[in-house]
């Protein structure tokens, strides 16, 4: 058991940090779970974007974050994005 938790923690820990991250850098434009409607284009969650293409844009607004933050945002919004089709 104290291995799983020790693999499976930062996973877990990871997550969380991406939702914190996002809500506190992005959710003023985009809301919690990225379904506020923007002035251009259809809200973030309707979005179908790739995880390379949301790499990118998190990257580069969130430049100042560490690897391991901007891979824990990435997660978090592929989590509530639509499928690309």
């Amino acid at each position: 058991m104290k291995m799983f938790l020790l693999l499976v923690l930062p996973v877990l820990l990871a997550a969380a940090d991406g939702r914190a991250l996002f809500v506190a850098r992005c959710a003023s434009c985009h809301n919690e779970r990225g379904d506020k409607p923007l002035k251009e284009g259809p809200p973030l969650n309707q979005r179908p974007l790739t995880r390379k293409q949301v790499e990118g844009f998190v990257k580069s607004r969130l430049a100042k974050a560490g690897k391991a933050e901007q891979r824990a945002v990435t997660d978090y919004i592929l989590g509530f994005l639509e499928a690309p089709k």
